[in-house]
């Protein structure tokens, strides 16, 4: 019964140390997409989950018309000129406005390696 106890007691423990690894702060939410526009003048970027390489070339606005994508967000708090159109991105936030397209101040964001 000993042997059992500390067994127990172990697989608690690997749980607890697993759950406690995280990539980044957990009270942060994530979007990752492609860049589909770059505002310089106003420091942000258009960011849209799941944007398809076809939507990359095409006017914004009509892309944006379609209703094509449903997390379509302009992302501030970012140096606009680290990227280019068509780079893809996650980008970690507190909060969104979700008027569409949205709007997320970034707290941390990361480039994705194309492959």
């Amino acid at each position: 019964m000993k042997k059992y106890k500390w067994i127990m007691i172990i697989c608690c423990f690997i749980v607890l140390l697993l759950s406690a690894c995280k990539n980044f702060d957990s009270r942060y939410q994530q979007l990752q997409g492609g860049v589909k526009e770059i505002d310089h003048k106003n420091n942000k970027i258009l960011v849209i989950a799941g944007l398809e390489e076809e939507d990359i070339k095409k006017d914004t606005q009509v892309v944006i018309e379609s209703m094509d994508y449903t997390e379509v967000y302009w992302v501030s708090n970012i140096d606009p000129s680290n990227f280019t159109v068509g780079e893809k991105i996650i980008v970690y936030y507190e909060t969104a406005e979700t008027s569409y397209p949205g709007k997320i101040t970034s707290k941390k964001y990361e480039k994705l390696e194309e492959n």
